[in-house]
């Protein structure tokens, strides 16, 4: 199952994200404000700057690094690999930027 971490609307993670999520429609997906890890996860998406702060605070990440600099690295949250990357809603600010999104989700 893959966990999606955001604070973009349930509806818009869905939309923004549909032109790869469209390429495996049995995947079971779960949506999360909170960042907490549902049973079965075997992937979470940590999207934007908010998921970023939490896998600060949980050591994960360093402090003084940007979201960027990890957007490419898979990280570890125990055993459950992590990809870190741009707000679902950067699709309405920067179009590069949601295709490096796009991208590190396929």
């Amino acid at each position: 199952m893959l966990t999606i971490w955001t604070t973009t609307l349930q509806q818009k993670v869905y939309q923004n994200l549909s032109p790869v999520l469209k390429s495996v429609p049995g995947l079971p997906i779960t949506i999360v404000k909170d960042y907490s890890v549902p049973e079965g996860t075997t992937l979470i998406f940590a999207l934007g700057g908010g998921s970023l702060k939490k896998l600060q605070e949980e050591k994960i990440v360093a402090k003084n690094r940007a979201l960027t600099s990890y957007r490419t690295i898979p990280l570890l949250r125990g055993n459950i690999p992590v990809l870190l990357s741009y707000s679902p809603d950067i699709s309405e600010i920067d179009h590069g930027y949601y295709v490096d999104l796009l991208t590190i989700c396929r």
